[in-house]
């Protein structure tokens, strides 16, 4: 099914503001007057202190702050490259095990557990890599049968949206929604009107079918806020706001809050990429205004002696013997350190006996001493 551009506005007009038929879903609103409709309305919307809604069921923490709970949606926004898929696919694996991936806690309830994503961005190869990184960050071989993962590259803003609509009446059971992103699900961005349906359409779903969606948006180059009317519409009717950024100088992919309706701001989280492991790693979060070499960091005689011992087990994790120049970068990585800090605790290492010196490199095999006072 692929919808053409003249079938949108019926479908808008669905999800639009006014639903005469959900509000009316015993009567035929095409029998009956205006001033019936919004008597009605004004009926079923109306205070009533009988009604004692249901606690908020939060599902989405951030050191322990309330990030999304169910019957809301949030927004991940950055500008494009800028490591969002990183940390959606931090999110979907931390929802689908139930662990804490980078700082981030999404533990649905038993009944809702099931979890949807929805990528109308990337081409099939980079649709798959995100998929394989999902299972690494979770630590699992196959996707469990409540995860189920839609590439909707080729199809335009009317399909998919009525493809969500469909997906969530077959599966109530579903309690989170991944939409990335959501300026595929509207064909003019800066409409206000159309931006309006997609946001209004958003509040439909969440609130009829009690789920938490996750949208992503992409950010402007030059002004740095989330584009058009949409991304301005959705910032405000967010529950929370969450922005990505690159930081170069350290290597990092910074997650950051922008703006938390129902919380405190939380600790930005920094994650870099491990060469040496193959895989995405948290790590101190560095200040991007400054070279990652002048940040305060914590000397070497301030860690501990067994966080020495493991970052030790990392920098020859791969090779037991390295030169000085590989020595030097992998201590760079290992604990995110400018190349004259990488210098000085690779000297540390050495002085405390972590690490020894042999005529061919350096190396963490203990047997090394012996051959190095066999050279001597």
């Amino acid at each position: 099914m692929h919808l053409v551009a003249d079938q949108w506005l019926p479908i808008a007009e669905k999800f639009g503001a006014i639903d005469t038929e959900n509000i009316l879903s015993k009567s035929n609103p095409l029998t009956m007057s205006k001033d019936t409709v919004l008597k009605q309305l004004l009926i079923e919307r109306a205070y009533n202190p009988a009604h004692e809604p249901e606690s908020e069921q939060v599902v989405f923490r951030i050191q322990f702050q309330n990030i999304g709970s169910l019957g809301n949606f949030d927004l991940i926004t950055g500008r494009p490259k800028s490591g969002k898929s990183k940390y959606l696919s931090g999110m979907m694996a931390a929802a689908i095990t139930r662990q804490e991936i980078f700082s981030m806690s999404l533990r649905l309830p038993e009944d809702k557990k099931r979890v949807a994503h929805w990528d109308t961005e990337q081409n099939r190869y980079d649709y798959h890599a995100m998929i394989k990184l999902v299972c690494k960050l979770g630590n699992i071989d196959t996707m469990p049968t409540h995860f189920h993962s839609f590439h909707c590259r080729q199809d335009n803003a009317a399909t998919i949206i009525a493809m969500v609509d469909y997906f969530l009446s077959l599966y109530p059971d579903t309690g989170l929604l991944f939409l990335d992103g959501l300026l595929d699900m509207i064909d003019r961005f800066n409409d206000e009107g159309q931006s309006k349906m997609l946001v209004n359409f958003l509040k439909k779903i969440t609130d009829q079918y009690n789920v938490l969606v996750i949208g992503v948006l992409h950010r402007g180059v030059t002004h740095d806020k989330s584009l058009g009317h949409v991304g301005s519409i959705a910032d405000r009717a967010a529950q929370s706001v969450l922005i990505v950024e690159k930081n170069k100088e350290a290597k990092q992919y910074v997650l950051k809050a922008e703006y938390l309706r129902s919380a405190d701001d939380f600790e930005p989280i920094a994650i870099y990429y491990n060469k040496q492991l193959n895989f995405w790693e948290q790590t101190d979060y560095l200040q991007p205004d400054q070279p990652a070499e002048r940040q305060r960091k914590k000397r070497p005689a301030e860690y501990d002696h067994n966080d020495h011992a493991a970052n030790v087990a990392r920098i020859f994790s791969i090779d037991q013997l390295l030169p000085y120049k590989k020595y030097i970068q992998n201590i760079c990585e290992t604990y995110a350190l400018g190349h004259n800090l990488a210098k000085d605790m690779g000297s540390y290492l050495v002085r405390e006996g972590l690490v020894w010196k042999t005529n061919d490199g350096y190396t963490n095999i203990r047997q090394s001493q012996l051959f190095i006072k066999a050279k001597n």
